[in-house]
C-alpha cells in the first residue's frame, strides 16, 4: 500500500527564502501570538500567501523581527520603532547595542557601564538603564556580572543616597531595577547535577536584602539549587523553611544590624537549625568570628567556591 501523502511540505522546501510564521517565531524568539499583533497593529511584516494558502515571510522579515526584538528587549517601545525603516533600525541598534563581543578590559567596561546606568537612574530613565544593563551584561561572564557589575552597583546606589546625590525616589527606582536584574539572574541560572540545596535570607530586623540576593545568585551561578526567602525572617521561620525544603545550607546576610545583634541572630539561628545544615554568614555587620559551626564568607567568590564543593552534611535524625 502506498504511504499517505503528507498534508504539507517542510518549510525549507516550500519556497526558498520564505518562512511560515512558526519558523519566524523559532528563528527570532518572538512568539507567533506577538508576531500577529505586530503585523496587525503596527504593519511590521508584509506576509504573502503560498499556493497552499499559507502566510509566508521573507528573510528580510526575519532580520527585521530579530532587530526589533533586540531593541524592545533593550527598553524601546514596539510602537516607537515598529514603523522605522530597516536602515534606521540597524543604526539605532548599532548605536545602542555595542556589546556583542567580550570587552578587552572587563573591569573598566563594568566601571563605565555602572556610571552610565547611574546617570540614567538619576534622570529617572529606568527603562534606558535596564536596557543598558541587559545589553552590557551579555558581554561579561556571569560571575563577572555579579562581582564587578551588580555588587558594585548596589554599593554605588547606597553611596549616592548617603551623600545626597540620589533622592529617596531615585534610590528606590535603582533598587527596584537591580532587584529585577538579580531575579532574572537567579531564574536563568543552570542547576548542576547533584547540586547542593540552599535557602537565602536575612534575620529579624535586617531589611537590606541585596546581600542575600547577591549571595543567592552567586551560589546559583555555581550550580546550587537556591530558594530565596526575602529579608527580615524570624530565625524559627528560617529553620522551618530549611527543614521543609531539605536545604543543606542556609545563606544569611547581615549588613545594617548592630554587630552585637547580628552575632545574637547568628547564634539563635545556629541553635534552631538541624546539626546537619550548614550556616554561612556574611555582610558588613559580621565583624568578628561567628560561633562554632558557622562559616564566615567575606566575598561572593568565596560563596561561589563553597557552593561548588561537595556537601559533607551529616544524616538528619
Amino acid at each position: 500500500m502506498a504511504s499517505p501523502r503528507r498534508s504539507s511540505k517542510p518549510e525549507s522546501r516550500t519556497e526558498p527564502g520564505l518562512h511560515r510564521i512558526a519558523a519566524v517565531a523559532r528563528k527570532t524568539g518572538v512568539s507567533e501570538h506577538v508576531l500577529r499583533i505586530w503585523e496587525r497593529r503596527y504593519g511590521t511584516l508584509a506576509s504573502q500567501r503560498s499556493s497552499a494558502g499559507y502566510r509566508l515571510f521573507s528573510d528580510a522579515d526575519v532580520a527585521r523581527v530579530s532587530t526589533l526584538k533586540e531593541l524592545v528587549d533593550g527598553g524601546h517601545s514596539i510602537g516607537d520603532v515598529a514603523s522605522l525603516p530597516i536602515g534606521q533600525l540597524e543604526k539605532l541598534r548599532a548605536r545602542e547595542m555595542p556589546y556583542e563581543r567580550p570587552p578587552d578590559d572587563p573591569l573598566e567596561f563594568a566601571r563605565e557601564l555602572r556610571a552610565r546606568v547611574l546617570e540614567h537612574v538619576r534622570s529617572f530613565e529606568v527603562d534606558e538603564a535596564r536596557g543598558l544593563l541587559v545589553r552590557g551584561s551579555r558581554a561579561l561572564p556571569r560571575a563577572t556580572q555579579l562581582e564587578e557589575l551588580f555588587a558594585p552597583l548596589f554599593a554605588d546606589i547606597g553611596l549616592c543616597w548617603e551623600d545626597g546625590t540620589f533622592t529617596i525616589a531615585q534610590e528606590h527606582a535603582a533598587s527596584a531595577l537591580m532587584r529585577g536584574m538579580l531575579d532574572d539572574f537567579l531564574r536563568t541560572a543552570k542547576r548542576a547535577r547533584g547540586a547542593r540545596t540552599m535557602v537565602a535570607t536575612t534575620p529579624p530586623g535586617e531589611l537590606h536584602e541585596f546581600g542575600a540576593l547577591l549571595a543567592a545568585a552567586s551560589a546559583a551561578n555555581a550550580g546550587a539549587s537556591v530558594l530565596y526567602l526575602g529579608p527580615n525572617l524570624p530565625c524559627a521561620e528560617v529553620a522551618a523553611a530549611a527543614r521543609r525544603s531539605n536545604a543543606e545550607v542556609v545563606l544569611l546576610s547581615l549588613v545594617y544590624l548592630q554587630p552585637s545583634r547580628a552575632q545574637a541572630s547568628i547564634a539563635e539561628l545556629r541553635r534552631a537549625l538541624p546539626a546537619g545544615v550548614e550556616l554561612w554568614v556574611g555582610g558588613a555587620a559580621v565583624r568578628s568570628a561567628p560561633p562554632s559551626g558557622v562559616q564566615w564568607l567575606r566575598t561572593l567568590r568565596e560563596v561561589s567556591e563553597r557552593a561548588r564543593a561537595p556537601g559533607k552534611r551529616a544524616p538528619r535524625p
